[in-house]
């Protein structure tokens, strides 16, 4: 299968292969959610010199995705988390209601490009599943795909095109910046006041604070 990341990059699925990268972390401090063999800031940025993709360059508000320069693989992601809840619960039930698939992504050409962040996001406190979604994609009834490529960690597509992601269980991977996430089974209470934080401190409330 092909997908495409823009409508000018596009990767080919590899099933039933994923990323064996740990640790994930939900970063409260830089609002993003990142999966990559890295823990600092100074590690990220000596990896992302030598893949090719997408990252944030001089301030271009790209999202990160990165690929082997050896093979093309998926390597790495940095997304961020936008500061907009999704005004209903409706796609987001669509979405965790979606059977993932395991796979892996392929470059099909070595370039570097800009994947702009998406604009919305949900945390549900039942399930403790952080969905984030281009505002295009609320509107598009098409197929939906949701790409597991690391554990808990999925890439979501309508139409074979990517309009977000998915992390389940994101409470367990929440640190304030780069600390080691230590996966336990977090209680109610807890996923209840997160989730009310995030409807708290969210645009365009933080205006208005």
């Amino acid at each position: 299968m092909i997908v495409k990341l823009l409508d000018s990059v596009c990767a080919e699925v590899i099933k039933r292969s994923h990323l064996q990268i740990s640790p994930r972390r939900w970063m409260l401090d830089r609002l993003a959610v990142v999966v990559g063999s890295f823990n600092s800031m100074e590690e990220y940025e000596r990896q992302i010199l030598q893949p090719f993709g997408s990252f944030d360059c001089m301030g271009s508000g790209s999202e990160g995705i990165r690929f082997s320069q050896k093979d093309l693989l998926l390597q790495s992601v940095w997304f961020r988390v936008p500061e907009i809840n999704l005004p209903s619960d409706k796609v987001s039930l669509l979405w965790q209601n979606q059977e993932p698939q395991i796979g892996q992504l392929h470059l099909l050409t070595a370039q570097e490009f800009h994947l702009y962040p998406t604009d919305v996001r949900c945390f549900d406190p039942n399930t403790g599943i952080l969905i984030c979604l281009s505002e295009a994609s609320l509107i598009v009834a098409g197929e939906r795909l949701r790409l597991r490529i690391a554990e808990n960690f999925d890439l979501l597509f309508v139409d074979q095109k990517l309009c977000g992601f998915l992390l389940s269980s994101a409470e367990q991977y929440l640190v304030e910046i780069w600390e080691t996430p230590y996966p336990t089974e977090a209680d109610k209470e807890f996923k209840a006041l997160l989730y009310e934080s995030l409807a708290l401190v969210s645009e365009p409330k933080i205006q208005r604070f």
